[in-house]
């Protein structure tokens, strides 16, 4: 650490590349909502395995995996953690699903027009009028994929003809039907598929998919903003963690790339969270022993999503943001000469965040009272004075800071719910 970036501008960068946040978002899909993330995990890997047999210019793996993996946002966003897939859906709920699902590609995802095609959740396919409109290819593409796997799962290796006749796959294109059948001929694919090894060349897809920078920035947006379906407490203390991080570290004297190791660990530190009930991550008032306990396996559900994807140092940052100099944090109740600078930083921002923040159970902690709790946490020897020490220093740049960072990660959530709303009143027509 040295001091030469306490008193210039500096703009924090990701670490991650994209293939490494793809990986991330399919994890977190499925600690979300198990039952949904795995069923959309699954159809993009079907989705993608079918494209890459058809040879269709018009279809790349990159949508189809993206397509495949998001198109049910629409779901996840009204039905969190709930036990659900669109086959259990009336067509009512289907459509506020899927016209939710078009504005959130639209707005927050790089496919672009190509998010139309979600709107043909329920129009038979035309090759006629395929030709002419090339998304309803990825529209068949996508959902005779998910109707697939909803029929692999009910029948598991044991289907016939019949079985993919009854669930609905002759209303898509029968030539990626066909490629399944053939593709499936010895049952390989449906085996992957139910043992979980077809993550594996999933993620190996993933690394091969180019983006280019802004499409990565927003890739990035997209996972914190993915938290948001179980909850916005977390995304809110994401961000907030990470830009403290980056400030107090500037102040600190960090050197660029430590800064940028702190930003990144910072966005991905409580991704875990995604693991625990919302009503806990939620609750409107403070949490009872039991709960606590649970809240505390975040960490260990982090290191689990974040193992072998993230970087090592970056890795250790994240989830060591609750451990303790004196030994007392958790979960490895790790001691002073075990946690670097940088992970000592953190702690400092984490608990800087939960003390601004507002959360279900309490306001914002007023100035004086979150310096009280700097400095008793200090005196216990929980967390460094080298960091804490700058908080009464820096206080108002700090939220400053921390407001012009967050910037970066910003994401147009309120305009997809604005064209979704419209639209169910009847203002909009596509």
């Amino acid at each position: 650490m040295d001091k030469k970036n306490g008193s210039k501008e500096f703009v924090p960068k990701n670490l991650l590349t994209s293939a490494q946040i793809l990986n991330l978002m399919i994890r977190v899909l499925h600690e979300i909502n198990p039952e949904l993330g795995v069923f959309a995990s699954k159809t993009a890997y079907l989705a993608a395995l079918i494209a890459q047999k058809a040879s269709d210019t018009r279809i790349t793996i990159r949508n189809s995996i993206l397509l495949g993996l998001l198109n049910q946002c629409g779901t996840f966003h009204f039905y969190g953690e709930k036990k659900v897939r669109p086959s259990d859906l009336s067509y009512e709920e289907l459509h506020s699903c899927y016209h939710y699902a078009y504005y959130y590609l639209k707005e927050m995802t790089p496919l672009g027009d190509v998010a139309r095609a979600v709107l043909f959740y329920d129009k038979k396919y035309d090759e006629n009028l395929a030709k002419k409109i090339p998304l309803l290819e990825y529209a068949s593409l996508i959902f005779s994929s998910s109707s697939i796997v909803n029929m692999l799962d009910a029948t598991k290796l044991d289907y016939s003809d019949l079985d993919l006749k009854f669930c609905g796959v002759s209303k898509f294109n029968p030539r990626f039907v066909n490629i399944f059948k053939i593709i499936d001929e010895s049952r390989t694919v449906s085996t992957k598929l139910q043992n979980g090894q077809y993550l594996d060349e999933l993620y190996s897809w993933c690394d091969a998919i180019v983006f280019n920078p802004e499409e990565t920035k927003q890739l990035l947006s997209l996972l914190i903003y993915l938290m948001d379906f179980k909850s916005t407490q977390t995304v809110q203390h994401t961000i907030h963690a990470a830009c403290y991080a980056v400030s107090i570290g500037r102040f600190a004297g960090c050197s660029e790339t430590e800064l940028n190791e702190l930003f990144t660990a910072g966005i991905v530190h409580d991704i875990g969270k995604m693991a625990i009930p919302s009503s806990i991550l939620e609750a409107p008032g403070r949490l009872r022993s039991w709960e606590y306990t649970v809240m505390k396996q975040h960490v260990v559900e982090s290191e689990k999503i974040l193992r072998g994807v993230v970087p090592g140092r970056i890795f250790d940052i994240a989830v060591r943001h609750h451990e303790k100099l004196n030994g007392n944090g958790y979960p490895h109740g790790l001691v002073e000469k075990q946690i670097t600078l940088q992970q000592r930083l953190m702690v400092v921002a984490d608990v800087l965040s939960a003390l601004i923040d507002r959360r279900s159970y309490k306001d914002e902690y007023d100035k004086n009272k979150i310096l009280s709790i700097f400095a008793d946490m200090t005196d216990n020897g929980e967390i460094d004075e080298r960091f804490s020490s700058l908080i009464p220093i820096y206080f108002d740049r700090l939220k400053e800071d921390s407001n012009r960072y967050g910037a970066l990660l910003s994401v147009p959530l309120g305009l997809v719910e604005v064209q979704y709303q419209e639209e169910m009143s009847g203002s909009v027509e596509l």
